[in-house]
């Protein structure tokens, strides 16, 4: 009976490694696709020319580019036309890191602007937590989802004037990579 115990005890504790080797194996296989750190599944912390050639891909030729920095214009996002996409790189040595994304919808009144943040906002909570917020004056602003990076939160939404007119803005960023930078 003894024997029987222990064979019992033992197939036991040996399912019971199986299934926690297997548990940790799918997380750190998942970890990445989870963080969700996407502009339209171009991954932050990929180089200049794996996201100029992506988003050639997705939305065709950019409006302007340098090296740190591609714009487009008049882009569908999250169901949204935006009228300015600006996608933003960090260099360390002569290693450039995609690492910042602000996109600007121009809008007539801050009312508008405020209307066009929630409903971003809502669509956003869709795919990553999003939590709300308000500014000093009241004005509300949302941010969510987990940064490629650091500890900080992937986007804000928030509304504010631009060269004299009222927009919904949406940052990604900006995130700071290190010397030890981010595998491709």
């Amino acid at each position: 009976m003894y024997r029987n115990f222990l064979k019992y005890k033992s197939a036991l504790l040996l399912f019971a490694l199986v299934f926690f080797r297997t548990s940790v194996q799918a997380q750190v296989k998942d970890s990445v696709p989870q963080n969700k750190a996407y502009v339209d599944n171009v991954r932050f912390g990929i180089s200049y020319h794996t996201v100029l050639h992506d988003f050639q891909q997705l939305w065709g030729s950019p409006e302007a580019k340098d090296s740190a920095s591609i714009l487009y214009a008049n882009k569908i996002f999250q169901g949204m036309k935006f009228d300015r996409i600006e996608l933003d790189f960090q260099y360390v040595d002569s290693t450039s890191y995609f690492n910042q994304a602000r996109f600007y919808r121009i809008c007539s009144s801050k009312v508008q602007a405020v209307r066009q943040m929630k409903i971003l906002a809502g669509r956003l909570s869709k795919i990553y937590p999003v939590s709300y917020d308000e500014e000093d004056g009241g004005t509300p602003f949302y941010k969510g989802g987990c940064a490629p990076v650091g500890l900080d939160d992937l986007f804000t939404v928030f509304v504010a004037p631009r060269k004299g007119r009222w927009t919904c803005q949406l940052r990604y960023g900006a995130f700071h990579y290190g010397d030890a930078g981010v595998l491709e």
